[in-house]
């Protein structure tokens, strides 16, 4: 019960972390400050969007992997089902690079 309580209390911070960007250390490097201030804007919104779907996703698998060591230690599954997790995974990868070329694309702009 405390480990779903971590997730949700995660998750919640997940959301607190989007609705207020200020708490979080996205970078303002020389290439973010030299940015217009209508580009800039854009990339601290992609990076929050980006962000809190990475977060979201690891969170739900960390939710995932509890979840089957619960099962196993309570000898109702006799293995991890990998198969979610992998999808979990891979749901990730494109997201990022989607998120990175778009970054990029509007940096160059």
């Amino acid at each position: 019960m405390i480990l779903l309580g971590t997730e949700v209390f995660i998750t919640i911070l997940a959301f607190i972390i989007y609705k207020y960007p200020n708490y979080v250390n996205i970078p303002s490097t020389m290439a973010l400050a030299a940015l217009p201030e209508k580009t800039k804007q854009r990339v601290y919104e992609i990076i929050r969007d980006l962000e809190l779907i990475t977060l979201t996703l690891v969170n739900a698998l960390f939710l995932f992997i509890i979840y089957q060591i619960i099962e196993i230690a309570k000898e109702n599954i006799r293995e991890m089902n990998t198969m979610i997790i992998w999808i979990i995974l891979l749901t990730l990868i494109p997201i990022i690079i989607y998120y990175v070329i778009k970054m990029r694309k509007l940096m160059s702009s």
